[in-house]
Parts: C-alpha cells; sequence; structure tokens
C-alpha cells in the first residue's frame, strides 16, 4: 500500500529472501527492515538484528550539499512515496532537497546478502554537485570489531567482525572514499547537470570467512539487476490473482496479502521434504545457535494444519503446488497407526499432539488444480482415513460419545480463550482435556464430509458407512450442545455433557482444614487456582474430600500437577464431585492465595459459531445463530471479534482474520451472502487501517479501531483472499476452468484476473474470457463450471 504521506509513526517494510527463488536458509536467515523514518540516527535505513546476534546493524544514505545533510526521510523537501513492494524487493522514492529526485531499490536475493541501487537525478535548472554518503552503524552484544575501511579486490569496502563472522559493505563507484564521522561511511562526490542522473549500487555481505564475504559481495555488486527484477516480478504476475474492485483501498490490501504471504515461506528440510512457512519473520529472527532449527521459538517451529488452511486461503490458486508441499508434510510424519503430529517443523521439532482435523479439509481445497491426479489422491485417502479415525479413538474420545476431546489447548487455535485460561473470582475455564467443544465436532463434521467427496473421486466407498455414522454422531451431540436461551452452542463438559456456570467454593492464604459440605448440582469439575507468592510451590499440597456420582472420594493435588502461566496456577480434577466436605492444605508458601472453585463452562468465543462453517444445523437455528447472537454481541466496526461485546479480558476488543474467514464461509453456506460481504469489506478496511499506520501486519487488529495487536509481520494478519473470491462468487480459477456463481453481493462490477484468465462479475452474470477464447457470458442462479477447451463451453454444477 503507499500512504499519501508518512504517519506520526514511522512506517517499515519487512524484506527478505524469497524461498520461491532460493538462497533462503532456514536456519540462519537475515531478516530485515526497511525504516523510512525513525530509528537512531532517523533515516531511510535497512535494519536487522540478525537473530538476536547484534544489537542493530543499520545502512542508509545520507545526503549532503553544501552545509545542508539529510538523512532523515521526514526533512526531505517531498515526502517519501512507496511504489512497490515484494516479497524481497521494494521501490521507494521521494526528493531530499529541491530539484533532486531520488529512488531506492532494495532485493534480498539470499540469506546472506542485501543489495540495492539509488538513482538519482537533478530536476533543476542548474548543475548540482553533492555527496553521497552510505553510512553504516553496528552496535555490537559481544567483543567484535565496529565498521573500519579495507581495500580489497581493487574497492575500498567497510568491514566488521562479529560472533564469528565477517561483514561487509561497499558502493559501486571506484572512487569511493572512507568517511568516519560522524559515521562509519563510504563517500562518493557527483556532479549532476540539468535533467542528468546517475545510479549507484551497494552491497551488504556476511560470511564466517573473509575470503567468502568478500566473494558474496563482488559477487553483488555485478548481478544484473534487471534480469533478475524482471524475473522476480513476472514470477509474482503469475501467481497473483489482480483484482479490480473499484475500491482501491481493497485492492491494494489484497494484492499486498498475497506478495507478503511469500514472505513467509521456507524451503524444505532434512525433516520435511517439501517447503513449509513461518507464523513472523522479522529481525530478531531467523537465527539457530544450534545451527538445525530445533532451538527456534514457536513461530518458527513447525506448521500447523490450521495455519497451512489459513495460508492456503492467502496463496491459492497461484500456491497450489505449495499447499499441496504442506500437506504432503503432515503426511510425511504420519505414524504406522495413522497418528500425525500437531506441528511438525523444518528442524525435526514436533508438537507431540493430534494434528487439527483440517487436513482433509485442505487437500479438498486443492481439488480444482490437481482433480486429474488419480494417483495422488487414491495415494493420500487411506492416510487421511487414518489419521481420521485415530481421532475416534479412546484416546482422544475419552468417554467414546462420538464427540472427541481436544487434548491440549493448543490444538483449538485459541489457547489465549477464556475457556482455557482466565483466572480470576468469577471461575476458572474448564480447559482440557475434559471439555468437548463445537468448534472440534465442527471440524471433524467438515473433514468427514471431505473425505466421503475424496471417497468417491477414488471410487473407494468401503469406509462410507463408517463416515455417515460418524457424521450422524457429530451432528446428534453438537445439537445436544444447543443452548437456546443464548442462541449459541456451548461449550461442555465431557463426562456430564452440560455447561454449568463456575463459582467459588473456597478462598485461602494459609495452611489448614476448611470444612465445606457443599452439594454441587449437577456434579462439578473441581479447580485449583493458585496466585504465586514470593517462594515457591514445591512444598504445596491439598488433598480434597467429598463425595461423586459413585460415592465417597479423596483428591491429592501435589505441587508438580499444577500448571502455570505467568502468575497463576491451575489444576483440574479429574473426578466429578456432588459433595466437597473438607478441603486440606498443607505447605502453602509465604505470599501464595488459592482457591477451589468448579469450572467455568460459559465462557465464549468466536469458535462456538463454528458449526455454522461445518453446515451442522437447520437454517431455522443458524438464523438464530447469527440474529440473536453473532450481528448484536460479536459484530464490531471492523469485523467480528473473538469475544462478545461484553468480555471482561478484552477478548471482545480483538479481531482475528482467520476466524473471521470461518465465519464468511458459514455465512455464505446460509445463504447470507450480503452479511458475508459487509464482513469482507470490513476486514480489509481494518487491515488497511494498520498497514496505513505502520506498513505491515499484525498477528490480530482491534476491532474498532483497526490498530495492530500482538507481533508484527505474521501470517495470521494478512487479508482472506479466499473469502474475498468465493464471497464474489468466484470457488476456482485456472487456466482450464473457472468455477462460479454469478450473483455479485458488492453491488459494484468487480473483475478478476489470474494467468491471462478474466472474470466480470457484474450484478446478476459474469463474463469469462480464456486468452485466445471468445467471451462468454453465465448467467442466473446456480454454480457453473467454464471449461477451456477447444470449443469452450459452460456446465452447471448446482
Amino acid at each position: 500500500m503507499q500512504p499519501p504521506v508518512l504517519p506520526h509513526d514511522p512506517w517499515r517494510l519487512i524484506l527478505a529472501a524469497d524461498a520461491r527463488h532460493g538462497g533462503v536458509c532456514y536456519t540462519d536467515d537475515a531478516i530485515w527492515a526497511w525504516e523510512l523514518g525513525g530509528g537512531e540516527p532517523p533515516a531511510l535505513a535497512l535494519s536487522t538484528r540478525l537473530g538476536l546476534r547484534v544489537r542493530e546493524l543499520r545502512l542508509f544514505p545520507r545526503f549532503v550539499q553544501g552545509r545542508w545533510a539529510v538523512a532523515d526521510p521526514r526533512r526531505f523537501y517531498r515526502p517519501l512515496q512507496v511504489d512497490e513492494v515484494q516479497a524481497a524487493y521494494a521501490v521507494v522514492r521521494g526528493a531530499p532537497f529541491p530539484g533532486l529526485e531520488v529512488r531506492a531499490e532494495t532485493w534480498v536475493p539470499d540469506s546472506f546478502r542485501l543489495l540495492g541501487r539509488l538513482h538519482l537525478r537533478n530536476t533543476g535548472l542548474k548543475s548540482r554537485t553533492m555527496r553521497l554518503e552510505w553510512a553504516v552503524v553496528l552496535r555490537l552484544l559481544d567483543n567484535g570489531r565496529t565498521f573500519h575501511p579495507r581495500r580489497r579486490e581493487g574497492h575500498l569496502w567497510l568491514e566488521a567482525t562479529t560472533q564469528g563472522w565477517v561483514l561487509v559493505a561497499g558502493l559501486s563507484a571506484p572512487a569511493a572514499q572512507a568517511v568516519e564521522a560522524p559515521f562509519s561511511a563510504l563517500s562518493v562526490t557527483l556532479t549532476l547537470e540539468p535533467g542528468q542522473g546517475d545510479t549507484l549500487t551497494w552491497v551488504f555481505a556476511r560470511a564466517p570467512q573473509g575470503a567468502e564475504a568478500y566473494q558474496r559481495a563482488l559477487k553483488g555488486l555485478r548481478e544484473p539487476w534487471e534480469a533478475h527484477i524482471t524475473h522476480l516480478r513476472g514470477q509474482q504476475a503469475a501467481q497473483e490473482v489482480h483484482i479490480a474492485s473499484g475500491n482501491p483501498t481493497w485492492d491494494a490490501v489484497l494484492a499486498q496479502s498475497q506478495r507478503t504471504a511469500w514472505r513467509f515461506c521456507v524451503p524444505a528440510s532434512a525433516h520435511l521434504p517439501h517447503p513449509s512457512f513461518v507464523l513472523t519473520r522479522q529481525p530478531e529472527e531467523g537465527f539457530s545457535a544450534r545451527g538445525d532449527g530445533s532451538d527456534y521459538p514457536y513461530h518458527w517451529a513447525g506448521q500447523t494444519a490450521l495455519d497451512a488452511w489459513w495460508l492456503s486461503q492467502v496463496v491459492l490458486p497461484g500456491g497450489a503446488t505449495w499447499v499441496r508441499g504442506w500437506l504432503q508434510n503432515f503426511l510425511a510424519v504420519q505414524e504406522a497407526n495413522g497418528f500425525i503430529d500437531w506441528r511438525p517443523g523444518l528442524g525435526g521439532q514436533r508438537g507431540r499432539y493430534l494434528a487439527q482435523p483440517l487436513l482433509a479439509t485442505l487437500a479438498w481445497r486443492l481439488f480444482p488444480y490437481f482433480e486429474d491426479d488419480s494417483t495422488w489422491w487414491a495415494e493420500i485417502y487411506p492416510r487421511l482415513m487414518a489419521f481420521y479415525r485415530l481421532w475416534f479413538e479412546p484416546a482422544h474420545d475419552r468417554d467414546q460419545d462420538g464427540f472427541p476431546e481436544w487434548d491440549h489447548p493448543y490444538q483449538s487455535g485459541l489457547e489465549s480463550s477464556p475457556i482455557f485460561r482466565r483466572p480470576g473470582a468469577a471461575g476458572y475455564g474448564a480447559g482440557t482435556p475434559w471439555l468437548e467443544s463445537p468448534a472440534l465436532a465442527a471440524w471433524l463434521y467438515h473433514e468427514g464430509q471431505n473425505l466421503m467427496r475424496i471417497a468417491t473421486r477414488v471410487q473407494d466407498e468401503t469406509a462410507l458407512p463408517w463416515l455417515q455414522a460418524r457424521l450422524a454422531a457429530l451432528h446428534q451431540e453438537v445439537e445436544a450442545a444447543w443452548d437456546g436461551e443464548s442462541a449459541i452452542y456451548r461449550y461442555r463438559d465431557a463426562q456430564t455433557h452440560l455447561w454449568p456456570a463456575g463459582e467459588v467454593l473456597l478462598q485461602f492464604a494459609q495452611d489448614g482444614e476448611f470444612h465445606l459440605d457443599r452439594v454441587l448440582v449437577p456434579p462439578r469439575r473441581l479447580m485449583l487456582v493458585m496466585e504465586r507468592g514470593e517462594s515457591g510451590t514445591l512444598p504445596l499440597r491439598l488433598i480434597l474430600r467429598g463425595a461423586g456420582p459413585s460415592g465417597e472420594i479423596e483428591v491429592v493435588i501435589p505441587a508438580r500437577q499444577m500448571m502455570w502461566r505467568g502468575d497463576h496456577g491451575v489444576a483440574v480434577t479429574t473426578e466429578l464431585f456432588a459433595r466437597l466436605d473438607e478441603v486440606i492444605v498443607q505447605g502453602l508458601p509465604t505470599g501464595m492465595r488459592g482457591q477451589i472453585m468448579s469450572g467455568e463452562y460459559r465462557f465464549e468465543d468466536l469458535s462456538l459459531f463454528l458449526p455454522l462453517w461445518a453446515g451442522i444445523p437447520s437454517p431455522q437455528r443458524a438464523a438464530q445463530m447469527v440474529e440473536r447472537a453473532l450481528i448484536p454481541r460479536y459484530l464490531r466496526r471492523l469485523g467480528f471479534s473473538l469475544g462478545p461485546r461484553d468480555d471482561e479480558d478484552g477478548y471482545g476488543q480483538i479481531l482475528a482474520p482467520l476466524w473471521n474467514t470461518f465465519l464468511g464461509e458459514g455465512l455464505l453456506r446460509y445463504g447470507y451472502r450480503d452479511l458475508a460481504a459487509d464482513l469482507v469489506g470490513r476486514l480489509l478496511e481494518g487491515i488497511a487501517v494498520a498497514w496505513a499506520q505502520s506498513g505491515d501486519v499484525w498477528a490480530a487488529y482491534d476491532a474498532e479501531s483497526g490498530r495492530g495487536l500482538g507481533e508484527p509481520h505474521a501470517v495470521h494478519g494478512l487479508a482472506p483472499l479466499g473469502l474475498f473470491l468465493r464471497t464474489l462468487g468466484l470457488f476456482a480459477i485456472s487456466p482450464y476452468q473457472v468455477i462460479l456463481a454469478p450473483n455479485n453481493p458488492f453491488r459494484r462490477p468487480i473483475t478478476v484476473q489470474y494467468q491471462g484468465i478474466t472474470v466480470q462479475f457484474l450484478q446478476d452474470d459474469a463474463l469469462v474470457t480464456f486468452p485466445g477464447h471468445t467471451t462468454l457470458k453465465v448467467e442466473g442462479p446456480g454454480l457453473y463450471q467454464v471449461v477451456a477447451d477447444r470449443l469452450s463451453h459452460i456446465r452447471r454444477l448446482l
């Protein structure tokens, strides 16, 4: 996107090597932030922390004319404008002085080099003599050496060393001179006649050995820029879906999201046979001290099925081969019993929990692009079936009622939801594994439907009766979790199948024996919630005595059973208490306080509406959900919030595009196309606000203001291209076919172009043009397939 002027908070553009063009090193990846103002010193600077190996490394130009020197773009005569941003390449332009135009290109060809070109042009009426300084500032963490001049290979360079690495910066100008103050820099004096321009190339390179660092730097100075950039742009154009919606903001957000998405992709490794992706890519990240990635934190530690489903919403159709590779990565780690890990990583990481049941859903999303590959479908079907069956084994469906439970909150993708973690006097979320979630049931239901479709495709119907029985059981159990008063499906206890409100039964701040004689109707699971004191928790031990549905019980809770998050810890009883008679507290550390409470099942979050996405409720019940609960309690200015408006934890202020996409697809399923279109518009406007403010996407957004929340430059903050296209009525587009429903809910003509194909959505019809073919008109309600064969034809599917 292009802001008309720079906002108060400086923009920054993340640039990193593009895995589509090679050169990305998963274990040693330099990620750069191009700061369009701000920093120290304020400058048009490219900065990195080399994965926390330096405090900061900054490279920036200074423009010196007479007594005046300008580095901060906010002091430019004409503010900067962003002309182009790709995954590894960006262009900005501005005027540091009247009559001096500067166009700056930056390109990250691989994880070890950074290249740039500065195009300067004298647009004045007089000759101009000026000095350009290319400065480097390095703030070290160790006893390395900051940049100093060194002549080698016929060039004057700036060289530094840190943590066993040699860093080299250079200019293409043979006459460059070294400058020591105010920063280490290379300087060149230029004389530009009126209308004359000049171009300087600069390079930064690094390597463990000096000879290799200089070799990389010299290669950078000799790179054929035009050929590389033309290839980069050509590939992006071939993979990008181009939108002309009549709203420039929407078009910019959708285009830039597609380009940004590729920046998160990383190449295959010895542990995963196909490229994967990371969840954030920032200058502080990208370095593995162990050298294999196994020590990376969460955002770089693997791919989940939920994350793969989400990223597919942004990169399809152009990234179909990549999405297929993500699916193959899951199957590559599948065990003999069907188990597929929740989070397999390029560094050999494993999540140890069962993967989210979204793999057949992901596979079926690929069907329009690989429908003719019968061998592949026949290969993956039995493996997906084996994985799906595992979810209904006793280890994951503990009461064998056909409604499995999560093993860990991480699997839900909403581990911060109040149902899993909220401490306080009002109760504590019931947590896992004794919690049945409508979202999990919805995923399983949808997954089963897609497995049935794949079974039909491969002509293997032996499992259909079992699948139909599973879907019937899931449907029945989800419907049993319906709360008609609130018009929402509820989390419920896996044993009692009820969703009681929580209550505090006992508060304590010292050791002792506490007699309660509390009768609990219905029987409840109890929780110990502790607030950390000054000392540790090792001596702590609690004994709970009372009665359960089958008679007298005693439960001992030792300190090692506590699960801590920040200053709060919790332990949950596996037993149900119908009566709590006595609590004995032993070894309570000084300053620690605790509570015994019954589990709270009435916390809400947006995932409770996922049965809409799966098609579980009847149209009448769906209407109740949408009109009585979803719209009045969750719809905010920029979309649906993760929690209801009256949520006490601020969950009702968070906007997550991923979860809104589930809801958008659910609205489309039940005929709420106008509401889905309204939702898409809100989402795009919200993401645009954050992008205009900071130049980046964020893990989440404020549902009212659009302010970025959580981590910057995060996968989960991209715009859902897939939801936009399906809301428009475009379900698949490839060089061979288009699948569409010609009923545009956006109330204005919208044109979609992809690989030479043009689809124009008018009001109640659409025009499809394949390269070299005549335009075909599709009209009337229904779902149609337009095929690009010798004659081109239209076939109604539904």
